[in-house]
């Protein structure tokens, strides 16, 4: 695959983790990441004009998800702690229950 293919194939790839990532579709964008990872790797330092501008493409989204990602990420351990809280006092509420 020459470096331009390349770029777009990781353009487009990020273009899916940005839509799974606004449908809070953490399984896809993860899996999406995954094949993306060693591509990004694979993408050499020096590319033509058009290439760049993909990468640039590339690079706004990625700083977007990552933001995203952690404002989901803390959403989710706080909904994570309520409900082990909750399930904390059902428990002792079913402990006392018994008497």
């Amino acid at each position: 695959m020459d470096q331009t293919s390349l770029v777009q194939h990781v353009l487009e790839l990020t273009e899916a983790i940005d839509h799974a990532v606004q449908l809070a579709d953490w399984p896809t964008a993860a899996q999406l990441s995954g094949r993306r990872l060693p591509l990004l790797t694979s993408i050499r330092a020096e590319q033509t004009p058009a290439a760049l501008d993909m990468v640039r493409r590339i690079q706004t989204p990625n700083e977007r998800l990552l933001q995203r990602t952690r404002t989901w990420n803390a959403e989710l351990r706080r909904e994570f702690g309520n409900a082990m809280g909750q399930a904390g006092a059902a428990k002792a509420y079913l402990a006392g229950a018994r008497f």
